[in-house]
């Protein structure tokens, strides 16, 4: 176990966390996002990777360079400290996917709730940004009860378990007790009409 700790130690002194990581990461995304919208046609793939490279690397430079503290964020410290929590997200949003598909259910994104569904997981990741650039401060008092992880933790769970109790218990008909509402969000799931 030593020897792993040490490995990841000297990683992380050759600058791969800080440096490595954060300009791989913006690279694949400004590609990616350069490759599937075709601004340059369908021949431009040589200029996609140019200003991909040009990007990533005028994000990761000024963090190695120290210029970030001259603006008062480091953008490459925001990114490592919002990830963990972004992952977090992806792994409950897989996670209540696996337990659908447990129960005989196909997640498919389709009908009306699709857009909210997306909309409150682009606020949470918004926020999680926020939160570790400085930008967001602390939560109002009445809610800094949810900055502890084992409630957080909780909170994740019950939610996970009352959508699926929901769709579980759901009528087939759209006259159901759950509601229009459900009946939409619960068609994420592969519930049919």
């Amino acid at each position: 176990m030593a020897y792993l700790q040490n490995a990841v130690q000297g990683l992380k002194d050759y600058g791969v966390i800080d440096i490595l990581l954060p300009f791989m990461l913006i690279f694949t995304i400004v590609f990616a996002v350069l490759q599937k919208s075709k601004i340059f046609g369908e021949k431009g793939k040589k200029f996609n990777v140019i200003i991909a490279l040009v990007i990533g690397l005028a994000v990761v430079v000024p963090h190695v360079t120290g210029d970030y503290s001259k603006m008062g964020f480091d953008v490459v410290d925001t990114i490592n400290n919002a990830l963990p929590g972004v992952s977090l997200v992806l792994v409950i949003l897989i996670s209540a996917f696996l337990l659908v598909g447990l129960w005989g259910g196909t997640p498919t994104w389709s009908g009306k709730a699709t857009g909210w569904v997306a909309l409150v997981f682009l606020l949470v990741v918004g926020y999680i940004f926020l939160r570790a650039g400085g930008w967001a401060g602390n939560l109002p008092t009445w809610l800094q009860w949810l900055d502890d992880p084992t409630t957080q933790a909780v909170v994740v769970i019950i939610i996970v378990f009352l959508v699926i109790i929901g769709y579980i218990t759901g009528e087939d008909k759209t006259e159901s007790t759950v509601g229009k509402g459900f009946e939409e969000f619960s068609k994420l799931f592969g519930k049919k009409d």
